[in-house]
């Protein structure tokens, strides 16, 4: 079975994009009672700045360390081309990598679901992107994850829980 294909659009501030791809990796190990989830970037050299604002500075520390981060029974595994696991059971987050290598980092038996994030918002990247994955669905539109900007992982680690507010007001 091969993992569903998800992208997060029209969100313009790139912190805002990782943090809701997590977000939604997080709420989908909730709801499917998994604990394994994976951050794929092409580098370790990545493992810097946007990354430790969202995952917090612990976690980037232990995946630069030993490429995987446990926390409150959940296990945040780092990938790349030269960093590969053969099975997990959960979603995975590209970060930084060109749709052409996506499959080659995200070659996991067991990967449930993709989620990319651009960092270049050229629309000749998401184009590439929906050429190569054009069942990809979108997970955002503008403004419509807000609520997750200020839930880094730290803190949806600790409670393992980051549903959105009921309603707007």
């Amino acid at each position: 079975m091969f993992p569903r294909h998800f992208h997060i659009a029209s969100i313009s501030e790139p912190v805002a994009a990782l943090s809701a791809a997590v977000a939604c990796a997080l709420q989908w190990l909730q709801q499917r009672d998994t604990h394994e989830l994976a951050l794929a970037v092409s580098g370790k050299d990545q493992l810097s700045g946007m990354l430790a604002e969202v995952l917090g500075a612990d976690a980037v520390r232990s995946l630069d360390r030993d490429n995987a981060y446990v926390r409150k029974g959940i296990t945040l595994y780092l990938l790349t081309p030269k960093i590969q696991r053969r099975r997990m059971q959960g979603p995975v987050v590209a970060f930084g990598l060109e749709p052409d290598k996506l499959e080659d980092v995200v070659a996991a038996q067991g990967v449930t679901d993709v989620v990319y994030v651009r960092t270049s918002f050229a629309p000749k990247d998401m184009a590439a992107y929906l050429t190569r994955y054009p069942q990809s669905e979108a997970l955002a539109q503008q403004g419509a994850l807000d609520w997750v900007q200020d839930a880094p992982l730290r803190a949806a680690v600790n409670e393992r829980s980051l549903a959105p507010p009921a309603s707007p007001a």
